[in-house]
């Protein structure tokens, strides 16, 4: 942690909420890129050796795809949103040499979602889209 600046690592389907410190103690790098054009992406490296909370974690499941990640910087109290992603891909480098496994989990933008939503519908039924629905309870 740099004087003033938290990093907050938040994960879920649906509704993330913070990762364990398991997690945060093996996280290694945390990249953020914002695109002015396309997607803008991410990529966190983890410790992956023998015993890590990431290697358990990873065995469950837990970095699977498309699983939502969100990226916070507290800075001086107030928190900044980096990146609101999901998770597209993940890849363990493996190493002989003692504490330099690896997993990073690579990620784009909220806005991947909508590339696995069919909105095929819509082309069906455009009426539906100015449509209101009145419901009156009681």
């Amino acid at each position: 942690m740099l004087s003033g600046i938290q990093l907050t690592l938040m994960m879920g389907f649906g509704k993330p909420e913070p990762v364990s410190s398991d997690i945060t103690d093996c996280l290694l790098s945390t990249n953020v890129t914002q695109a002015t054009e396309g997607k803008s992406g991410f990529q966190l490296s983890f410790a992956f050796g023998k015993g890590s909370g990431a290697r358990r974690k990873f065995e469950m499941g837990y970095f699977d795809p498309p699983k939502r990640v969100v990226i916070i910087a507290t800075v001086n109290g107030t928190p900044h949103v980096l990146m609101d992603g999901v998770i597209t891909r993940h890849e363990v480098t493996a190493s002989n040499e003692p504490g330099q496994s690896r997993l990073n989990v690579t990620g784009e933008d909220i806005s991947r979602i909508m590339d696995l939503i069919d909105f095929s519908w819509i082309i069906k039924y455009p009426a539906m889209l100015g449509s209101k629905v009145r419901v009156n309870i009681g």
